[in-house]
């Protein structure tokens, strides 16, 4: 497969200062990464994250693998730190596989969401096996279940989030 071009730039503000994001020059938890796509995946789209611990962040979307009969898209939180950005936390938010001859479709979607009175993460999601058509749009059609909730605490000493205990 050939990866498709990386492009993003985006603008995070929190004056008096700007801070231009551009995946692919990004230094990512310390190590230059030549490009996003090195350090977390095919780059879908940016957007501005929620505020840890008094900070912004940005949230960048992407395709962490990709091939023949699968889909699949993350999210990562992103800090900026310094001249670097620190790879705060980050879960899948579709997971779709295309059956072959008798076997069903299955897709896993994810929806997450933060809190900024307790600095959490609740990721909640769902698993279709049948026909998934346009599971982008949410229009998958099949079996539907449930998946566990998750809950993400942020941990200070080392600026990530961790699933609580």
């Amino acid at each position: 497969m050939i990866p498709l071009p990386v492009v993003a730039l985006m603008i995070v503000s929190d004056a008096p200062s700007a801070v231009e994001f551009d995946c692919d020059r990004a230094i990512i938890d310390g190590e230059p990464s030549g490009s996003c796509e090195n350090k977390l995946g095919q780059f879908i789209a940016a957007q501005m994250g929620p505020r840890v611990n008094g900070i912004p962040t940005i949230a960048i979307h992407y395709q962490p693998e990709w091939g023949t009969n699968l889909y699949n898209e993350a999210v990562a939180l992103l800090q900026r730190r310094g001249h670097s950005f620190r790879i705060l936390w980050s879960h899948e938010l579709i997971e779709a596989t295309a059956g072959l001859p008798g076997v069903p479709d299955e897709a896993r979607v994810y929806v997450w969401s933060f809190d900024a009175r307790t600095q959490r993460i609740a990721v909640r999601g769902s698993r279709t096996v049948g026909t998934v058509l346009k599971i982008r749009t949410g229009e998958a059609r099949g079996r539907q279940t449930r998946l566990p909730a998750e809950t993400y605490c942020f941990e200070k000493a080392s600026s990530r989030f961790r699933r609580c205990r």
